[in-house]
């Protein structure tokens, strides 16, 4: 099978992505999560991802950077 197209959603037109709906599984006090969102898990955290950067270098640094929230360790 041939790829012939590819579509970009940019703006969330035909997906709707919202970081939110998997740290509130995670984080279920809105204020913790928002906190965690804007301190730890940033979105230029995730736009780095997006643009190519590696995750697994990305969340060690995160790790390094905030072990108290890392999963097994301690409640985020």
């Amino acid at each position: 099978m041939t790829i012939n197209t590819v579509v970009f959603d940019i703006g969330n037109v035909l997906l709707q992505w919202d970081r939110r709906n998997l740290y509130r599984k995670l984080i279920p006090e809105p204020a913790r999560m928002e906190r965690f969102l804007a301190e730890v898990c940033t979105s230029p955290w995730h736009e780095q991802q997006d643009a190519g950067g590696s995750c697994e270098e990305a969340t060690a640094a995160l790790t390094a950077a905030f072990p108290q929230h890392q999963i097994g360790r301690a409640h985020v």
